[in-house]
Order: structure tokens, then sequence, then C-alpha cells
């Protein structure tokens, strides 16, 4: 069993993906050949970073603590950082993330990024470490998963859904509240609905959420058509989520990671009268291109990272 320690704890509540990932790792990490916990000790193998920061309030060390318990307590300790974030995109723009990551690329052992999209966004700065690997992110599928049960059996509509658990402005209000306003035109072929967090815009679409656990998947299910107009994401959780759930996604062709999800160039848009020219006149495919992979699977792909890490 290889020791691991994640810089995270779990939040048992609607959150991130990143919360998403930290679970994923307690619930499977044993049947992956891993000790997973929040407690780092003398016998700790692997430290996982996931935030660089410290946290105040769960107490959870950023990088600068985890390197200096390296130094004096346990020289064999192999840092890896999972890299999710970015400046790029970031609505105010941000300046926490770039500098960080790549000074902490010259003292982990190894990073693990969400995307290709985004190693190279980072490559294409003075990246300094050799040891990387691209691992897309993982959906419990026991929560995501077509539970087939549709809306469209009962009121023969397409029925469209998004969903974030954040409210910035750079997860593309202006498009879904484009969305809504097509809706108000064809009610007799469209609905919209928006579950989560939202900046109270929303006049007649319907706002549900945001949940947590299975309610997130069961609701995603009764829909036709997934929109994703989140702009320069990592490795967005919400297109895999819906994916999982059986439903074809649209998305912005500035999404960053989440192209390399959806594949299919008929199923991108470049602004709102492209998108909405697709939905109207079905331009866009109903298939499911990328095969989303499990939580258990996710896990065990950086369990075997971590052992060509341990093992030089």
């Amino acid at each position: 069993m290889i020791n691991v320690f994640i810089n995270r704890k779990v939040v048992n509540t609607a959150w991130g993906g990143g919360n998403k990932i930290v679970q994923g790792f307690f619930k499977f990490g044993k049947q992956c050949g891993m000790n997973v916990s929040n407690v780092l000790d003398e016998n700790t193998d692997i430290a996982l970073i996931i935030n660089p920061h410290y946290d105040n309030q769960t107490q959870m060390p950023g990088i600068n603590e985890i390197l200096n318990y390296k130094y004096r307590h346990n020289k064999n300790l192999k840092i890896i950082n999972r890299i999710n974030e970015k400046n790029l995109g970031r609505i105010p723009q941000e300046n926490r993330f770039d500098h960080v990551y790549i000074e902490m690329s010259k003292y982990c052992d190894g990073n693990i990024f969400v995307s290709n999209w985004l190693k190279k966004y980072y490559f294409d700065k003075d990246w300094h470490s050799k040891n990387n690997i691209v691992i897309h992110n993982g959906v419990d599928k026991e929560i995501f998963k077509n539970y087939k049960i549709k809306l469209s059996d009962k009121n023969n509509k397409i029925n469209i859904i998004t969903h974030h658990w954040s409210n910035n402005i750079g997860k593309g209000f202006k498009y879904y509240e484009a969305i809504e306003k097509m809706c108000e035109e064809n009610p007799e072929k469209f609905t919209f609905t928006y579950m989560g967090r939202h900046r109270n815009n929303f006049k007649t679409a319907k706002v549900i959420g945001p949940f947590h656990g299975k309610k997130i998947g069961e609701e995603l299910s009764k829909y036709d058509l997934y929109i994703s107009a989140s702009q320069y994401e990592s490795g967005p959780n919400h297109v895999l989520e819906a994916l999982a759930c059986g439903l074809p996604v649209i998305i912005i062709d500035k999404s960053g990671g989440g192209i390399e999800m959806v594949k299919t160039q008929d199923n991108f848009f470049k602004d709102e009268k492209d998108l909405i020219d697709k939905i109207l006149n079905t331009k866009y495919s109903t298939e499911i291109a990328y095969k989303t992979k499990g939580m258990k699977e996710f896990v065990r792909e950086y369990c075997n990272y971590f052992k060509k890490v341990i093992n030089g």
C-alpha cells in the first residue's frame, strides 16, 4: 500500500469539482492500493497537493509547509502537484496561480495536469519540471449516469440545462440569458433550467439547486441537451458529469480543457447567435464522442503514476 496524504479535507455539501476528486480518493483509494489520509507523517510516501495555499479554516498545509516538513522529517517524501487552475479567464483577473505553480515546478517530484490544454498553457511559460502527465478527471458513476427518466416524455420539448456552483461572470451567464430569451420566444419547443449559484438575472428560466450527491445526477439525466458557456476551464467537471448522464453537450469554443471532452466540431459555438442557431435548427450532434471515466478508474491512474514517481 502507498501512503498518500491529501492537503484538502472532504466537504459534505454542494461544492466544486476539486472536492469531488478528494471524495473519490477517500472512497476508492484502498481499492486502488493506497492508504489515503489528511495526516502528514514520517510514513507518508506521497503528498498530493490539491491547492498550493495553506487553508486557515482546516489548517491543511500548502506547498511551503509540506516542503518544510519534507526537509525536516521525511526526506523520502514525494510531492505531486495536481494542477487545475490558471489565471486566464478569471473575472476579475486574479494573479494567484500562474507564478505559484511555475515556482512549485522546481520543487515537485511530479505534476498532474487535468487537460492537455492546461499543460500547454503552462508549458508556454517558464515551466521547470520534466516529470509531467495529463489525467482527465473522472466522475462517480454511482451518481452520474442515465437514470432514464426524461422530462420530454411528458412535455414533448427539448429540455436544456446547465449547472455551475460558482456565479463568476466567466461561467457564461450572458449565453444562458440568451437561451432563456429563446425559450420565451419558443415556449412550445424548449425549456431551460439553471442548476446552481447564479447572478439573479434570470426572469423565466427554472432555477434549482445547488444540489449535493445523487440529486445532481438524477436531475441532469432528466434533460435532453446540456450547454457549457464557461470560458477557459482547466478540466470542467460539469461537462464530464453531463456526458456521463448521457446528455449531448454544446460547448463554447473558448472552453479550454472542455473541448477535449466534447470533441465534436458541430457542438462548438463561438457567440450567442451561433449558439441559438445550433439549438433552434438542431445543428449539433447527439453522439457522445468522449467516454467519461469512472472515479475508481481515475483514482487508479493516479496511483499508477504515484508508483512511477516513487520508483524513479
